[in-house]
């Protein structure tokens, strides 16, 4: 049986980062940055406190869309603020002042 791909062309499990594409290699090669800076750039990303989207996220992310008439992904948006414990998102799209389940939305451009 074959490995059905993903819309960004990945197989199912593949890392993102061994892809040629990746923005390491991309940074490398294509732009001339040199490896060691594009090293580390991602080790500088790596420290970040990245929510990895979840079945049950995308599927939390569909109700709040339905029950708020949110689209898709803002809605994603807000629940992976959630999933990541944050109680506030800044949004330019999305309706200031409004808040889903404790994430409070503010429009930066409005203050």
């Amino acid at each position: 049986m074959g490995h059905r791909a993903d819309p960004l062309g990945r197989r199912r499990n593949e890392p993102h980062l061994n892809r040629p594409d990746s923005p390491p290699f991309v940074a490398s090669t294509r732009i001339g940055l040199p490896a060691e800076i594009a090293q580390q750039h991602v080790a500088t990303y790596a420290l970040a406190n990245v929510v990895q989207v979840s079945i049950e996220q995308i599927l939390a992310a569909i109700d709040l869309h339905r029950l708020h008439k949110l689209s898709f992904w803002d809605a994603l948006i807000v629940r992976s603020a959630r999933a990541g414990g944050c109680s506030l998102v800044f949004s330019e799209d999305m309706k200031q002042g409004q808040s889903y389940d404790g994430v409070l939305i503010e429009n930066p451009f409005k203050r």
